[in-house]
């Protein structure tokens, strides 16, 4: 059996980081090493690791760590890992327990470097889920090359995260594929870009065996920082990566992936502008066109002329007001967000 290596990252999840070391310790699949890096919590979750894994039958390896974020921490996981699959799952996250043994079945089957599946989401594991990605999105099939994967996942056909995917371990360790530290976000996105880039095949399984957990804690529900701008950093990182590391790759099917970086930096740029808008009351537009300066959140970057060509009617209309008057997206922005509540 194909060693897996399951890289766990955490920092104060003592409430969640059973349900994910349980649903591990269960898995069908029997060749598992859980590589748990905890990243300097200040809760009881390294207690709780530790009481958990004596006398378990998988392999455990621990890591108590000085904080350094989570990039940092998977990042340690990746050089300890030897497994033939690498997958990454977050400390509050937890897989179904066939989700293993199928994901290697099909990744062996088609000798893909990447097998995804889909995830189902929550806000408490007691509940049923509020969303599936299979209602949503959709899978491969059939397997495809590594840059047609991409092209799907930026153009949000396919959707692939921390957690839903196996990787091939000689894959990562050929390519010196790592998660870039010190950025607060975006480095997920980056991260996974690389390795579909460099993947010869990507296949799916066509079901939901991913559980993921939405916190009111989590950085999707808090309050806008300054450092979600590293988005923008790590898409520009990765649009010079693909631009640098195109042996194997025409230069049309380069130009059309840099199309799509440059499209979903457009969404994270909308995105921001909303974080920042949505701390602002509806008479407080000055204020919030001043921020967006100060922050210096702009389109500058990237080619708009050629991105409006993928993008639908519905964006090409909000990137058109924001470029007419940032003060009538406001109004729109804060318009739309009320309806939506």
């Amino acid at each position: 059996m194909k060693l897996v290596s399951i890289i766990v990252p955490v920092y104060n999840l003592e409430d969640y980081i059973l349900y994910n070391l349980e649903s591990l310790e269960n898995q069908t699949y029997r060749n598992i090493e859980v590589i748990i890096i905890n990243d300097g919590s200040t809760d009881n979750s390294l207690q709780r690791i530790n009481d958990y894994i004596k006398g378990k039958t998988l392999t455990y390896r621990v890591f108590d760590v000085k904080n350094g974020g989570v990039s940092k921490a998977r990042n340690i996981g990746l050089r300890e890992a030897k497994g033939d699959y690498v997958l990454l799952l977050d400390g509050d996250d937890k897989l179904k327990l066939e989700a293993i043994e199928n994901m290697v079945a099909k990744a062996e089957e088609y000798g893909a470097d990447i097998c995804h599946t889909g995830y189902e989401e929550f806000d408490d594991y007691s509940k049923p889920p509020i969303d599936k990605y299979k209602d949503h999105l959709g899978y491969l099939s059939e397997p495809v090359p590594g840059y047609e994967a991409l092209k799907k996942k930026l153009s949000k056909e396919i959707w692939i995260c921390t957690g839903n995917a196996l990787y091939s371990g000689p894959m990562l360790r050929d390519n010196n594929i790592y998660y870039s530290e010190g950025m607060a976000f975006g480095e997920d996105i980056e991260f996974i870009g690389k390795c579909l880039f460099n993947a010869k095949k990507v296949i799916s399984v066509t079901e939901d065996y991913t559980d993921i957990i939405n916190r009111n804690t989590s950085a999707m529900h808090s309050k806008f920082s300054p450092k979600y701008l590293d988005a923008l950093k790590t898409n520009r990182s990765f649009y010079n990566y693909v631009n640098k590391n195109s042996i194997n790759i025409s230069n049309e099917e380069i130009e059309k992936i840099s199309i799509y970086i440059d499209f979903d930096y457009v969404n994270i740029f909308l995105g921001s502008v909303k974080k920042v808008f949505g701390e602002y009351s509806l008479l407080q537009s000055f204020k919030a066109i001043k921020r967006i300066k100060e922050l210096d959140i702009n389109l500058k970057d990237i080619d708009l002329g050629r991105v409006k060509n993928v993008i639908g009617t519905f964006k090409k209309v909000e990137i058109s007001i924001f470029q007419f008057s940032k003060f009538l997206y406001f109004y729109c922005a804060k318009i739309l967000g009320i309806i939506k509540k």
